[in-house]
């Protein structure tokens, strides 16, 4: 038996919701490894068959960690050292559709099927490419203080038959800070920082280039780390305990088109430009829509953006019927959120305006008092999603806009997943007191905002995301297709960048748009508040390195973003703390991917956009906001996030990137070594302070 996409969503009408003919979440025991020294698990990777939804009377094919979709939580004691052994048995080719969406001929990733995807023969060639991938796999620990060895460096992948061993010591680090004298006289003064207590981690698939392919196939699963002040604190623990995956997914059908019968399968389908994927279908945990039951007392949600590339904007609503027609906002009383990626907060805090966005690879731990919530009357909490696609910071327009389906923003069905109260006990709050701004964790610190107060030997490291036109040449035919693609562009100053023989800003290529035309290769940059011109001196995967970084040195890293839609920016081995977000303006508007004469000047001062209470905590990814652009898409401001890190844990080779999977696959991403101060002297040119 199949369905059509239609019936499955049909449902939603004046008495009834998507979610009554869903699945109820079981959430299972979670994973741990034995007990020996280091404690050893084996995490297979196979080819299996899921139910998705219930009415949709077909299994769907996945690639899963264990066969699960998604892989098993992992759960693993604070300070403790885990060997996994990762074993690839994934038979057969990709389990799903790939295509490329042609809206010129009415094709949207808002629709199942296949109909009016493109015709143009390197799209085509790119959809039969999908069609034949086996499982190359990379496993990633998404947030672990990993040796490199187990990072999951990108090139180094497993085919069937292949295991590769991954060890992971998941220890909460202490960071230590000499501020420098603040007056003449004064003296160095040293601060601790302790790092985040019971972090969520996920694992995920990270191989080059198909990391977006196998993640949608399903290889993500989630990793919690237990630490003592969980159970101080009196945090939900066990079935109070709920972890949830949110991705997103599309559906092939038998004949291809919208309205035809589901064959099951999914379809990964994006739109031909910077190849981005916003399916229509919120899946939770691998379920359509799904609902939990839940007690009515206060629980603990560890939530993770699995998605590829879609970001959430999370509103909790209270309903008193289930028919999604009494929606109330939840209060600050029945909603906090009590940690970040890395760990807990000082204390809970409110969600800003009332919402959660959780841009691609972030985590919320976040605390739902449904016991205070019965008080009330409440019977139902139901999880929308008000964020457009692709996301570019806009708030929401209104409360009708939170819940109401929106296909231009490929946004048509904003619901998540609902929550549904049963049982007579009633307990409200966490050992009698309210959950709103308790008590958490009391050796967190936030890093200090003020950049003077670093260590003198601290460094910067600055990088410019950026959309661009580029040539790409069908072998076959020389037909040259010019598509939009983004970078990240690490910069350097000028003058140094001269002296290496790095300057890209003095190389010329040939225009994508016109051959006989050249372009320059980089881009300039100067900011109102740094007296320094700045060039890129890379911007492609496999470009030289640049980015040498002492171990155990504080390093700020900024993040200035160019294009016009949101990016979530990934680092790995550290936890930092997003200390400063400003956004610089300029007097004249400027064309964002005009490479012939892209030379990018701010000239009034920066303005204080602030860092929201409930991302000021121990993170591994950050949102990167756009700035503003005019009525001709021209670049009038744009915003820069400073995060503090100290890279204490490892030396080696690592790699930081924007966590949109279709962006991060093709060429947002970039390498840094970590080295032993002892040995950067022997370095070379390799031996550059990023310090301004």
């Amino acid at each position: 038996m199949s369905v059509k996409w239609e019936s499955l969503t049909s449902t939603a009408n004046a008495n009834h919701s998507l979610f009554d003919a869903s699945s109820v979440l079981k959430f299972g025991a979670k994973m741990r490894p034995n007990h020996g020294v280091p404690g050893h698990l084996i995490l297979t990777e196979k080819m299996n068959k899921v139910e998705v939804h219930p009415a949709l009377g077909l299994t769907t094919p996945i690639w899963g960690y264990e066969g699960k979709f998604p892989g098993p939580t992992i759960e693993v004691d604070a300070g403790s050292e885990v060997r996994i052994t990762v074993v690839n048995k994934i038979a057969g080719n990709i389990p799903y559709v790939h295509v490329v969406s042609d809206d010129a001929a009415g094709g949207s990733m808002n629709d199942p099927g296949t109909e009016a995807s493109s015709t143009d023969s390197l799209d085509q060639e790119e959809s039969m490419n999908v069609t034949g991938l086996n499982a190359w796999t990379v496993v990633h620990l998404h947030g672990g203080p990993t040796h490199p060895d187990s990072d999951g460096w990108t090139d180094n992948v497993i085919g069937k038959g292949e295991h590769v061993e991954m060890q992971y010591t998941c220890d909460r680090e202490t960071y230590m800070m000499e501020h420098p004298p603040q007056t003449p006289n004064g003296k160095p003064v040293k601060e601790s920082y302790k790092g985040g207590a019971a972090p969520m981690y996920w694992y995920h698939d990270h191989a080059m280039g198909v990391t977006r392919f196998n993640v949608y196939a399903g290889l993500a699963g989630g990793w919690l780390v237990r630490d003592p002040i969980e159970q101080l604190i009196g945090l939900p623990v066990g079935e109070f305990e709920l972890p949830l995956i949110l991705q997103d997914r599309n559906f092939e059908t038998v004949d291809g088109t919208a309205t035809g019968n589901l064959t099951g399968r999914f379809l990964h389908k994006v739109q031909s430009s910077v190849r981005e994927c916003f399916p229509p279908a919120t899946i939770v945990n691998g379920k359509l829509w799904p609902r939990a039951m839940v007690k009515k007392q206060v629980y603990r949600l560890r939530i993770v953006n699995g998605a590829n590339a879609r970001v959430y904007r999370l509103h909790f609503m209270g309903m008193k019927t289930a028919d999604e027609n009494s929606r109330e906002t939840l209060q600050n009383y029945q909603v906090q959120q009590i940690g970040t990626d890395g760990g807990l907060l000082g204390k809970a805090v409110d969600l800003p305006n009332g919402n959660l966005i959780l841009s691609p690879g972030e985590r919320a731990d976040v605390l739902l008092d449904f016991g205070q919530m019965a008080k009330e009357g409440f019977k139902h909490v139901v999880v929308y999603n008000s964020a457009a696609a692709p996301f570019n910071g806009e708030p929401v327009t209104s409360d009708a806009a939170i819940y109401t389906g929106n296909r231009d923003e490929f946004r048509e069905f904003p619901q998540v997943m609902r929550f549904d109260f049963y049982g007579n006990f009633m307990q409200p709050g966490i050992k009698g007191k309210s959950i709103e701004h308790m008590s958490l964790d009391p050796a967190f610190k936030r890093l200090p905002a003020n950049h003077n107060v670093y260590p003198a030997d601290h460094g910067h490291n600055l990088i410019v995301l950026r959309e661009e036109d580029v040539a790409e040449v069908d072998p076959d035919t020389g037909q040259t297709k010019i598509k939009t693609m983004l970078f990240l562009h690490e910069m350097m100053k000028e003058e140094d960048a001269d002296k290496m023989g790095m300057n890209m800003y003095n190389i010329k290529v040939s225009d994508p748009a016109d051959a006989t035309k050249k372009i320059r290769a980089g881009i300039k940059l100067k900011l109102t508040d740094d007296p320094v011109t700045y060039v890129t001196v890379a911007k492609r995967f496999n470009d030289m390195t640049s980015i040498f970084i002492v171990k155990g040195s504080w390093q700020l890293w900024k993040v200035i973003n160019l294009s016009p839609d949101t990016h979530p920016f990934h680092i790995h081995l550290v936890q930092f703390q997003p200390i400063k977000r400003k956004r610089y303006a300029a007097t004249k508007a400027s064309n964002p991917i005009d490479n012939a004469k892209f030379n990018f000047t701010f000239t009034k001062p920066p303005v204080d956009v602030g860092i929201d209470d409930n991302e000021a905590g121990w993170k591994d990814t950050v949102r990167v906001n756009p700035g503003e652009r005019d009525a001709n898409d021209k670049i009038i401001s744009a915003e820069m996030v400073i995060v503090a890190a100290q890279f204490n844990k490892h030396a080696g080779r690592y790699m930081y990137h924007c966590h949109i999977l279709e962006h991060e696959d093709t060429e947002m991403m970039r390498s840094f070594v970590v080295v032993p101060k002892e040995t950067m002297p022997f370095m070379g040119h390799m031996n550059h302070h990023h310090h301004p």
